[in-house]
C-alpha cells in the first residue's frame, strides 16, 4: 500500500491518503481547519495511466525483466556465497545484547575482529572466480529466454494453424505451397508482344 501527499496552493493545508496499488478508486480527503477557517474536503480520483507516462514494447519489457532477474540471481549468488545474511543477523543479535554506547564502532571493531578470525583459520580460501559464480544466474536467464522462445513458436504454429484453416475454407492454394502463378509465361508473352510492335514500327 504505498500513499500520496495532496496540497491544496498557498499550502492552506495537507494530508495523507493511502492508496491501493494497480486500482483506480475514489478517494475523499479532509483537510483540517487552519487558522480557525472552515474545514476543507477534496475528492480525489486515483488510477494509473501508463499511456501518459510512455510505455515501452513487449519486448523492451521482456529485456528489461530478463535483466532484472539475471541482477537479483547475481545478488542471491554473492549473498549466499558469503553468507551475508547469517552475518549481518548474527551481529545485530551481538549488538542488541551488549547494547554498546556507539554501536557503529562496536560494529566496526566486531568486523576488524571477525575478518582477522576468518583469514587466520585454516580453512579460509580465497573465493571462486567470478564467472564460476555467476553460472547458476546464467543458466537461469537461458531458461527463461528459452521458455519465452518456445511460447513465441507455439503462437506462430497456432497463426500458421489458423491461415491454413482459412485457406482451405476459402479453397486458396494451401500456405506451404507455392502459388503457381507462372510469372516467367508471362513475361515472355509480353516481352514478344512488344518485340512485334517494335518491328511493326520499323518496317512503317
Amino acid at each position: 500500500v504505498g500513499s500520496i501527499k495532496v496540497d491544496v496552493m498557498r499550502p492552506l493545508g495537507s494530508q495523507r491518503v493511502s492508496v491501493a496499488p494497480e486500482a483506480e478508486e475514489e478517494y475523499s480527503v479532509k483537510f483540517p481547519p487552519k487558522g480557525g477557517g472552515e474545514p476543507m474536503r477534496m475528492e480525489v480520483l486515483v488510477r494509473e495511466l501508463p499511456q501518459m507516462c510512455g510505455v515501452m514494447s513487449n519486448e523492451q519489457d521482456n529485456d528489461d525483466t530478463d535483466r532484472r532477474a539475471a541482477a537479483e540471481d547475481s545478488a542471491r549468488s554473492y549473498i549466499e556465497r558469503w553468507r551475508l545474511m547469517d552475518f549481518i543477523r548474527e551481529m545485530l543479535q551481538y549488538i542488541i545484547r551488549e547494547k554498546p554506547q556507539d554501536p557503529y564502532a562496536f560494529m566496526s571493531t566486531y568486523l576488524r575482529r571477525r575478518t582477522r578470525r576468518e583469514r587466520e583459520s585454516p580453512s579460509y580460501r580465497d573465493p571462486p572466480m567470478e564467472a564460476s559464480i555467476n553460472q547458476d544466474s546464467l543458466r537461469a536467464t537461458i531458461a527463461r529466454q528459452n521458455a519465452r522462445l518456445d511460447a513465441e513458436n507455439e503462437r506462430l504454429r497456432g497463426e500458421i494453424d489458423n491461415l491454413r484453416q482459412f485457406c482451405e475454407e476459402k479453397g486458396l492454394p494451401p500456405v506451404d505451397e507455392p502459388l503457381d502463378l507462372n510469372i516467367d509465361a508471362a513475361a515472355l508473352e509480353v516481352n514478344q508482344d512488344l518485340s512485334g510492335r517494335n518491328s511493326q514500327l520499323k518496317i512503317e
